[in-house]
């Protein structure tokens, strides 16, 4: 049986960051449960700015190996409770996300399909609010549980409490390197329901009244991998940049000169240009330099075909925005996080 906490030395970063970006962890942390985590020798540990916190490393880009890194690997499941139509379900932080959504279909709970094959695990999604075709984390999260990383302190915060937006979340900002999160509680349905307002999705399940939530999981699985290389093949981190929210204005104005933009119009006013297509328009789709390139069938993703540096990959990514500002003058930010 595993140690609940076990600290291992010199441990190769590869395995551990699907761009598969070599290097070296001085010290890493693997909590297997958090039973024994009051330890105040921990704390010094997890207090250190230089701490990384990981999941499935699947939406990172390693400039710099960390010196030191904490990885959640506990992976339970708990049905809190049930009521009515709905199931609450508690879900360890390092539960695979991949994983887990195969399986609330197959049970029977639905409300995650659409989110389907998107890598890292279940502590890692509401940093980031995942989302995919047209669902995002937010409206099936319930609360998120996690342990101050100075006292080991255990708080359950409200998924309302915790400032979710478009791929951003207070994790990500006022609360960086205060929390490690230990599960998220997910509040799922029994009913079949099923939300097709993404168009790709759409036009994949032409049926859409009929479609059941098994069918809208199948189609969003060939969709990314007919889009997506296969991490264990080609090294990435899915899509590298957000899709840009800009002002309605200057997307009339770029649509005078491109009439074909891809943009969707958002409920605050603002409009959300489709990062893959302005990267695509600066004919950078399929650009290599050297190991490091990006996706053929997808603009938006960089790759490392297997020899990149994290500070190559990196410069990839600055010449992508400095395209796209000069061509379009919009700045694109890195959905991933890159650590220097």
């Amino acid at each position: 049986m595993k140690s609940a906490l076990s600290l291992e030395r010199d441990v190769p970063l590869q395995p551990l960051n699907t761009f598969g970006v070599s290097g070296q962890i001085d010290q890493l942390l693997r909590v297997q449960s958090f039973a024994g985590f009051d330890r105040p020798e921990l704390y010094d540990f997890l207090r250190d700015p230089a701490c990384l916190v990981l999941g499935g490393g699947s939406n990172l880009l390693f400039v710099q190996p960390p010196r030191r890194a904490v990885r959640i690997e506990h992976r339970y499941q708990s049905v809190e409770r049930e009521e009515g139509r709905f199931v609450w379900l508690r879900v360890g932080g390092g539960c695979p996300w991949p994983e887990l959504v195969e399986e609330c279909t197959q049970r029977g709970w639905f409300g995650l399909e659409n989110l389907a094959l998107i890598p890292g695990t279940a502590g890692a999604a509401p940093i980031q609010n995942i989302g995919a075709y047209g669902v995002e984390l937010v409206e099936v999260l319930e609360a998120v549980v996690v342990r101050e990383r100075a006292t080991g302190a255990e708080v359950r915060l409200p998924a309302s409490a915790c400032g979710l937006g478009y791929r951003s979340s207070r994790f990500k900002t006022e609360w960086r390197g205060r929390y490690l999160i230990e599960s998220i509680v997910l509040r799922l349905s029994r009913e079949p329901r099923v939300k097709l307002n993404y168009a790709a999705l759409a036009q994949a399940l032409p049926d859409g009244e009929m479609a059941t939530p098994r069918d809208a999981f199948e189609a969003v699985c060939r969709i990314r991998r007919s889009k997506l290389p296969d991490p264990a093949e080609v090294g990435s981190a899915g899509s590298f940049f957000q899709n840009p929210l800009v002002p309605a204005s200057t997307a009339e104005a770029l649509r005078r000169d491109w009439p074909d933009l891809v943009a969707y119009p958002q409920p605050d006013g603002r409009v959300k240009l489709a990062a893959g297509w302005l990267i695509d328009r600066c004919g950078l789709r399929g650009l290599r330099r050297g190991d490091a390139g990006t996706w053929p069938a997808q603009a938006l993703v960089v790759v490392n075909y297997g020899g990149a540096t994290g500070a190559q990959i990196w410069q990839l990514a600055q010449e992508i925005q400095a395209a796209v500002a000069a061509r379009f003058g919009v700045c694109l930010e890195p959905e991933v996080q890159v650590w220097h």
